[in-house]
């Protein structure tokens, strides 16, 4: 009798790269394509797209190749270029406006300050 190969669990609601990558989740593996993006761009990069399009895994793992835990790319396309040295550490301003109320006006400076602020303070 053979037996079928295990499927990793799907990540479900988990948009962090490091807890994907930790917990054996299944992870479709983007790195070539954000290596590609990445590292032709010296000053900064902005990413704009909608709700449910993936931008707070892509962030994540982009925040990862710069500060994080090299082992988390082993078997991963970007996992030959970070072994060259060609991602230095840099600083990886995150700003979620998922999280800022947009519906009016009052507090959407201070709401802002609140997400920089942690950045400053690095």
């Amino acid at each position: 009798m053979s037996t079928s190969p295990q499927i990793p669990p799907l990540p479900v609601g988990i948009d962090d790269f490091p807890t994907i990558r930790r917990g054996g989740y299944a992870y479709v593996d983007k790195t070539d394509i954000i290596a590609d993006f990445v590292g032709g761009h010296t000053c900064f990069c902005s990413f704009n797209r909608p709700s449910g399009f993936g931008t707070t895994l892509m962030l994540s793992t982009i925040e990862t190749v710069y500060d994080g835990d090299r082992s988390l790319f082993n078997g991963l396309a970007i996992e030959k270029r970070l072994e060259e040295g060609r991602f230095r550490p840099r600083p990886v301003m995150h700003l979620d406006f998922g999280k800022i109320d947009v519906r009016s006006g009052k507090g959407l400076k201070e709401q802002i300050i609140a997400q920089l602020f942690p950045f400053a303070e690095r």
